[in-house]
């Protein structure tokens, strides 16, 4: 038995709480650790020239994960370039400035949600050495790994609930 209960809390908004008898457990295909990136993302693909906007899960040193909507031409073995932002303070100016991040992969799976979206997994072809960077920096600080942990954690749970949950329809 899954539930979903939808709460809508102040200064939060809407928050989704799944209740379920099975525990969930996290499972990682590519055996690195994934950051939690949690961002939007442009995607091109190079076979088809077509732009798609999209939600970057994680990534890490030799794949990335991203949920899209299920109205696209994406393929397996599909060439893509994808491109993200990710928010950094700046002590030169001190101000908080979105540093671009980019990556070129290949698609090797798909995973249907709920919603009408598609969590499309890709190994990476290209690393940028910003990237590796981000990620060494972001998994070098305790606490921004347990936080990227928890969150994937929490995605995969989901994840593998919405997975049931489609089994049931």
């Amino acid at each position: 038995d899954i539930k979903i209960l939808k709460f809508k809390l102040p200064k939060k908004g809407d928050v989704h709480i799944i209740l379920s008898n099975e525990e969930a457990f996290p499972f990682n295909n590519r055996k690195e650790v994934r950051l939690y990136v949690g961002r939007d993302l442009k995607i091109k693909n190079k076979r088809s020239g077509k732009i798609y906007e999209a939600f970057l899960r994680d990534i890490s040193i030799s794949g990335a994960g991203f949920i899209i909507d299920d109205n696209n031409d994406l393929k397996l073995k599909d060439f893509l370039h994808l491109v993200f932002y990710e928010p950094k303070f700046d002590k030169d100016v001190m101000k908080i400035r979105n540093i671009k991040y980019s990556l070129d992969c290949i698609v090797v799976r798909f995973e249907k949600t709920i919603d009408n979206k598609t969590l499309v997994g890709c190994q990476v072809v290209n690393q940028s050495q910003k990237i590796l960077d981000l990620i060494d920096e972001t998994t070098s600080n305790p606490k921004k790994v347990e936080n990227s942990k928890e969150m994937s954690y929490q995605k995969l749970k989901y994840d593998k609930m919405a997975k049931n949950i489609n089994k049931k329809k």
